[in-house]
C-alpha cells in the first residue's frame, strides 16, 4: 500500500480504538505492513473489529488481510467447470478440490493432481 493508504489505515485504527498514532508509531508499524494490499487490510481491520475486542496488532492485521484477500481469490471457484489449478488445495476451504468436487470423484480437469 502506499504511504498515503498506510497513514489512513492507521488513523482508522485510531479513531476505532482510541490509540496514539505518532510518528514512532507510524515508522513501527509500517514495515510490518506496508506489503499488504490497501482494500484488503481495510476489510480485515473491518472484520477483526466486528469480532475482536482487542487492538489489532500488525500480525492481526496480516492474518486478517490474508483471509479477506483468500476469500476474494475462492469467491469465483464453486464449479468444477471454473477449476482453476493454482487455487486448488487439499483442505476443505472454499475453493478447493474437496470443496467443488463434493462427491469426492476427481474430474480430469483438475491438471494439477490435486485429488
Amino acid at each position: 500500500m502506499i504511504a498515503e493508504d498506510f497513514v489512513k489505515l492507521m488513523s482508522r485504527m485510531s479513531i476505532l480504538d482510541g490509540r496514539d498514532v505518532d510518528q514512532m508509531t507510524l515508522e513501527m508499524w509500517e514495515p510490518l505492513v506496508a506489503d499488504l494490499d490497501y482494500e484488503d487490510a481495510i476489510e480485515g481491520l473491518n472484520n477483526h473489529y466486528r469480532s475482536d475486542v482487542r487492538r489489532p496488532t500488525p500480525a492481526h492485521l496480516r492474518k486478517a488481510a490474508e483471509l479477506v484477500h483468500r476469500d476474494r481469490l475462492y469467491a469465483d471457484v464453486r464449479t468444477h467447470e471454473q477449476c482453476i489449478p493454482h487455487r486448488h488445495s487439499l483442505r476443505d476451504e472454499p475453493g478447493s478440490c474437496r470443496d467443488h468436487h463434493a462427491d469426492g470423484e476427481r474430474d480430469d480437469r483438475c491438471v494439477n493432481g490435486c485429488y
